[in-house]
């Protein structure tokens, strides 16, 4: 675990080897033959515009990868009995003839043409998300669940839920996804039965998404879902990799995977934007760490005086108002408001 007291120019060095690991890592899957296979899959999905994105999210914030009903059919893959179609707009345009005056060069007539013009216009749709299809398995790469206990993890996972910027709550998800932030409710979700490492990293990578997207950050301009994946999996792998926690066997795969497309300087780009947000994130988890533990300190030491008090009063003189419980409480919160130098021993 580092220690919360690092040099500024400590923490600039951590997050330039951090973020160069990163980028090595994903770099050697962009040149690995599961990307290349992933590539050919994905020529078949259709791009979304931002629009579609923002209605996707809304209707089923845990999709992962959407298509029509006839693009699963001929990826061999069938839509299940009873699912609900996730409605988007599609593009619908008709050719209409229409006169127009054009005026001679020579003579200066004025004249009258028929000419064709395109009328955009949408009509709604629905998709699917992967998890609402089954049949045959995509030519996806593997981006395996991160398994393994975590030294303090009450204490990380505590922490973490501290510094995000709305509610955290853990539920069991429909679907793939193994968590979500909804900008619309303002809350975070996580699967309920994740290993205490993957808990922990998805918990990181959806605190980004709600400190990073959020309503009042994407008024400036909306960002592509591309974007918002490789940061805030950036950013959960360089806090990670700062806790001692090693996630790249699932963080190099899932951020080659959504940066597809991206040139290598681009990507840089975005991890660049990424450090000052992951060292913000790493302070104030540092500092809330601190607290918890803290905390936790105090709350041990005002149980054990309390016990010692109780077994130095073997006739319960004690106040009869002031039940174990309540006595302990007092006593941590005596603690935490005045520290243990305030404490009188009496001889």
């Amino acid at each position: 675990m580092s220690r919360p007291w690092k040099t500024k120019e400590e923490r600039t060095a951590e997050m330039e080897q951090i973020t160069n690991q990163l980028e090595e890592g994903v770099k050697r899957f962009f040149t690995s033959e599961t990307y290349k296979d992933y590539l050919k899959t994905m020529s078949k999905f259709h791009n979304y515009s931002f629009n579609n994105v923002l209605l996707i999210a809304l209707q089923k914030p845990e999709a992962s990868l959407v298509a029509g009903y006839t693009t699963w059919k001929n990826l061999n893959r069938y839509v299940l009995r009873g699912e609900k179609g996730i409605r988007i707009l599609a593009p619908a345009p008709f050719k209409q003839k229409v006169e127009r005056e054009v005026i001679d060069p020579l003579t200066n007539r004025v004249t009258k043409e028929t000419v064709e013009r395109t009328v955009p216009v949408y009509k709604p749709t629905y998709v699917y998300d992967v998890s609402q299809t089954d049949g045959e398995p995509l030519t996806l790469p593997q981006v395996f669940d991160l398994e393994g206990s975590v030294d303090g993890y009450e204490i990380l996972r505590e922490a973490a839920e501290r510094i995000a910027p709305v509610p955290v709550c853990y539920e069991k998800i429909d679907g793939e996804a193994k968590g979500y932030f909804s900008p619309g409710d303002e809350k975070i979700v996580i699967q309920n039965d994740l290993s205490e490492l993957q808990t922990e990293k998805t918990l990181l990578h959806e605190v980004t998404h709600s400190i990073l997207h959020n309503k009042e950050k994407m008024i400036d301009g909306p960002k592509n879902s591309k974007t918002k994946e490789v940061e805030a999996e950036s950013a959960a792998f360089i806090v990670c990799t700062h806790l001692g926690l090693d996630t790249s066997d699932y963080s190099f795969p899932y951020i080659g995977l959504w940066a597809s497309g991206m040139e290598m300087a681009e990507l840089r780009k975005v991890m660049d934007g990424i450090r000052s947000t992951a060292a913000d994130m790493i302070e104030d988890l540092d500092k809330e760490i601190h607290e918890i533990r803290k905390e936790k300190a105090i709350s041990s030491l005002a149980n054990e005086l309390v016990e010692f008090a109780v077994f130095l009063d073997p006739y319960d003189y004690l106040d009869t108002n002031h039940d174990r419980e309540t006595a302990q409480k007092e006593m941590k919160d005596h603690l935490l408001s005045d520290g243990p130098d305030s404490l009188i021993i009496l001889a």
